[in-house]
């Protein structure tokens, strides 16, 4: 990982290698920092690509939503590292995200329950990609 990228802080950095572990097996692929996404996943079952955005503010969660989206992902996981933003950073993505995207894109919080909702949500959108793909 790039630690100079953004100057990202170290619990923005364990955050990431921490998210990252989750999909840490011969299914999947994870990638950090490529195409400026904090983590990409890909499921090599469904060929799936989705970005992980690990957020400390909201300012820059819809500019990184538009880049993911924008480079090719099919869908975008959002963590709020600080449960203090949390709010905002859903307001941020109900209000600017078009009615189109909204279903692929969820905000999860920082804590061991979100984050294994955050798995449940990507292998739930890999089923759907995979059924959309084949018909």
């Amino acid at each position: 990982m790039n630690a100079r990228r953004g100057h990202e802080s170290q619990r923005h950095l364990d955050a990431k290698r921490h998210i990252g572990q989750m999909f840490d097996t011969p299914r999947w692929s994870v990638f950090y920092e490529l195409h400026q996404a904090d983590i990409l996943v890909i499921n090599h079952d469904s060929h799936v690509l989705i970005a992980i955005e690990a957020e400390s503010t909201p300012r820059n969660v819809i500019r990184n939503i538009t880049r993911n989206f924008q480079n090719g992902c099919d869908a975008v996981a959002t963590v709020a590292l600080n449960e203090r933003y949390h709010s905002q950073i859903e307001t941020k993505i109900q209000t600017y995200v078009p009615d189109e995207r909204q279903r692929h894109v969820k905000l999860f919080g920082y804590d061991e329950e979100s984050l294994r909702e955050l798995r449940f949500w990507i292998l739930h959108i890999c089923q759907i990609q995979t059924a959309i793909k084949s018909t």
